[in-house]
């Protein structure tokens, strides 16, 4: 699937605050943030593991809310 395919299908879709999309907990994740991001790796490598992705990603999104909390108590 092409990249332009991807955004024009998310393109209508809402996302939560920036600060909400990210967690390591998939209960607390943003659904449409993950979604998007394991298209978007797909589009570039259509054999990735899924799976693995995931896992991959609950990581960094884990690393990414950190940031973020502790960028937000900083102001």
């Amino acid at each position: 699937m092409r990249l332009s395919e991807i955004f024009d299908r998310f393109n209508n879709i809402e996302f939560r605050n920036i600060d909400e999309q990210f967690s390591d907990d998939l209960t607390e994740i943003d659904s449409n943030r993950l979604n998007l991001d394991i298209e978007f790796l797909k589009a570039l490598d259509p054999k990735i593991d899924e799976k693995l992705t995931r896992e991959s990603l609950l990581k960094l999104y884990g690393r990414i809310r950190g940031s973020l909390d502790a960028w937000i108590k900083a102001t």
